[in-house]
Formats: structure tokens, C-alpha cells, sequence
């Protein structure tokens, strides 16, 4: 599913005696969708982090989140699954009270087409004017939504960031006073369609203490209306021409079996071939009926399998293929159908010649029963030949 940004930033900060961050976005989160925040505490008194967030409707998962600390800076991102109802107000608590001077800053975004969970992380810190987020190990997904953010700060000077790196769009970065201290905090954003090594990094106005971070978030596994739609045509196609072609072939061959036996009875009374005369009438309706019995069943286990299969193959290529593939993926796998028939076809072929054979030998048989019938023109009609 494609990664698109809804809204954002929305940016809160909070400074001096503030034990919080207010974030108000500019309409309340869709359900299904996803908020990323990335936040900056300075606090001079020793460092301090976010104990939770509050957004009415949306979990907050602070098992997802990444952060880094240096000098009493703090540089953490956070990501929140969307629910029904949620509300536009975001409060991020902090673990302590900020006291004069301090400060915090909040961006949220929120978006489209991500799943809930953390791919891969990174954290790196420095003194310098050129903030880094740190280095990821290659992703595992091809469709990506990287998120990185750089928390910075110094007196007399501006904090402001800019020019980031390696693609990325600065979303923020904009200098924060309080009273002679500055600081700022990026959040950096680059959505991808192919595996590799996320960075970026962003130059700071006046060198200083700064904390990055970043984090790489994979597409939702759910697949837009049209390829849903798409796919299940493709199994309803590939079911029912499996379908009748076996329902055909059995059919066919019932009929083929049941009309062997009956000529085989025939030429048992009229030849006295000895190998089938203790087939009565009774016993011929019975393998009639066993036969129609089990290639019934046969009929009915087979696309009761075919349907279950194609019920339950789309919600597993759906859960474990990449959604760039997913359409391609299933009409790879689809290619078991085609074999499946081709199979039939070869049996009912091999089947044929096998009756062919069987039908030569009756007739040689019968043949010879006939030559002896000649030979001894004495012997009853029904009784076992004289070799």
C-alpha cells in the first residue's frame, strides 16, 4: 500500500515549569492511519525523557520508541496506531518538571499505508555544526517511510537546522527561544521504494551538543480496493475452470468404467471367460454404486480443497509478500492450478491407453473363445472354454 503524509507538522513546545507538551493537529487522525512524533527535551538539571503520551483513540507504543541523550539533550521518536474516534489533541508527559531556561519541542505527522511496528533504528550524537541521525542496518522492506531527527541547542546563537542529507525533507528545524538559550529539532522524512542503509543528517546554525535519531517504518500489508478486487477475480476464474475440468474428466471417466464393466459382464455370460463369472448383477450394482461413491466424494474433497485453498492463499500472500508484489506474487503461485489440470489431462490420457489395452485383451479373449468354440463345436454356450 502506497506511504502517503496526511497532515503535519503540527509542532507544541513547552519551556521553563512545563511538565508537558500540547500538540494540536489540524483535524483529528483517521482511524487506521499512523502518527509519527519525534521530540527534543533539554533540561539542565539532568537529563529527562517522555513517560507517555495521551492522544484519545490512539496507542502510543512506547516499546517502538528510539532515543538518544547527550549533554542533557534528549532526541526521541515515537509512533501511534490510530484508532476509532481519535481526538486532534496529543499530550506528551514528561518524567520530569523543566525549570527556567529548559525546554521541549514536539512534531507530529500523521500518515497513510504504515504498518505498527519498528523495522530498523539507529542513534548517534556529537558537538559540531553538522547533526547526524546515525546509521541503519539495510531494511527489510523495499516500501519505507524513514523518520530521523536531530535535538540541539546553545546560548547566543541560533539552532536553526537546514540542507539535510541524502534526500531527505526537513520538516522542522526551526530556532525555539527561551530567554538568551536556543534550541531545535528536525524531523526529517524520506518515503522509499527500495531496500537500503537509512542516514541523513542536517547543518546547525551554531555548533553544539545535538542527539539524532532515526527509524525506519515498513507499508501496511493492506492492499488497496482495485488489487483486492483484481485478485479475487483471478481465483474465482482459476477455481472454476479447475472445478469443471475435474468435475468433466471424473464424469467422464464414471461413465467410461461403469460401460467397461458392463461389457465386461457381457462378454463373462456370452464367452464364459472364467476369471469373471462370479460377478452376479447384484455384485455389478454394487460396484456401480461404489464407484459412483467414491468419485463423488473424490469430486467433493477435490473443490472443497481448491476452495479452501483459494480462500485462505490470498490472506497469506497478503500477510508475508511485499505489496509492491503482491498481485505478481499470487499469479506465480497460481501456476499449482495449471499444473493441478495438466496433471489430470496426462492421467486421463495414461487412463486411455490403459482401457485401450484392457480392451485388446477382452477382445483377444473373446477371440480365442470363439476359435475354440470352433475347434469344439460340442461345448454349451456359457461354459468355460477347453484350452
Amino acid at each position: 500500500m502506497t506511504i502517503t503524509r496526511v497532515q503535519g507538522n503540527a509542532r507544541g513546545t513547552a519551556s521553563d515549569s512545563g511538565s508537558s507538551i500540547t500538540v494540536t493537529q489540524a483535524s483529528a487522525p483517521a482511524n487506521g492511519n499512523v502518527n509519527i512524533l519525534t521530540v527534543l527535551i533539554y533540561r539542565n538539571a539532568g537529563v529527562t525523557n517522555v513517560s507517555s503520551i495521551s492522544q484519545t483513540g490512539v496507542t502510543w507504543n512506547a516499546s517502538a520508541t528510539v532515543s538518544k541523550t547527550i549533554g542533557n539533550f534528549d532526541s526521541e521518536i515515537w509512533l501511534g496506531t490510530i484508532g476509532a474516534g481519535a481526538s486532534a489533541t496529543i499530550t506528551v508527559n514528561l518524567a520530569s518538571s523543566l525549570a527556567i531556561q529548559d525546554a521541549a519541542i514536539a512534531n507530529v505527522l500523521e500518515y497513510s499505508g504504515l504498518s505498527s511496528t519498528v523495522d530498523k533504528t539507529a542513534t548517534q550524537s556529537g558537538s559540531s555544526t553538522s547533526g547526524d541521525t546515525g546509521t541503519t542496518a539495510t531494511t527489510a522492506a523495499a516500501n519505507e517511510l524513514w523518520v530521523g531527527t536531530i535535538a540541539t541547542g546553545r546560548v547566543l546563537g541560533f539552532a536553526t537546522q537546514s540542507a539535510p542529507t541524502n534526500d531527505f525533507s526537513l520538516l522542522d528545524g526551526a530556532d525555539f527561544a527561551v530567554t538568551s538559550f536556543h534550541y531545535s529539532t528536525s524531523f526529517l522524512e524520506k518515503i522509499v521504494s527500495a531496500t537500503g542503509a537509512a542516514n541523513s543528517g542536517t547543518t546547525i546554525a551554531t555548533g553544539g551538543f545535538w542527539a539524532g535519531a532515526i527509524a525506519t517504518f515498513k507499508a501496511s500489508l493492506n492492499v488497496v480496493a482495485t488489487d483486492a478486487v483484481r485478485v479475487n477475480d483471478f481465483a474465482t476464474r482459476r477455481t472454476t475452470k479447475a472445478t469443471a475440468h475435474i468435475m468433466r474428466i471424473t464424469d467422464a471417466a464414471l461413465l467410461r468404467k461403469l460401460l467397461l464393466v458392463s461389457a465386461m459382464l457381457r462378454i463373462t455370460e456370452r464367452a464364459g471367460v472364467g476369471y469373471l463369472r462370479f460377478i452376479t448383477q447384484t455384485d455389478a450394482v454394487h460396484v456401480a454404486d461404489s464407484l459412483r461413491r467414491s468419485i463423488s466424494k473424490v469430486i467433493f474433497e477435490s473443490v472443497r480443497v481448491i476452495d479452501l485453498l483459494m480462500r485462505i492463499g490470498p490472506i497469506l500472500f497478503l500477510r508475508f509478500q511485499e505489496v509492491v508484489s503482491i498481485r505478481e506474487s499470487f499469479m506465480r503461485r497460481a501456476q499449482w492450478i495449471r499444473t493441478f489440470t495438466d496433471a489430470i489431462r496426462f492421467v486421463d490420457k495414461i487412463s486411455g491407453i490403459a482401457r485401450l489395452i484392457v480392451g485388446i485383451a477382452v477382445a483377444i479373449k473373446t477371440l480365442g473363445y470363439y476359435i475354440e468354440k470352433k475347434l469344439h463345436p460340442t461345448q454349451r454356450e456359457g461354459d468355460t472354454p477347453v484350452l
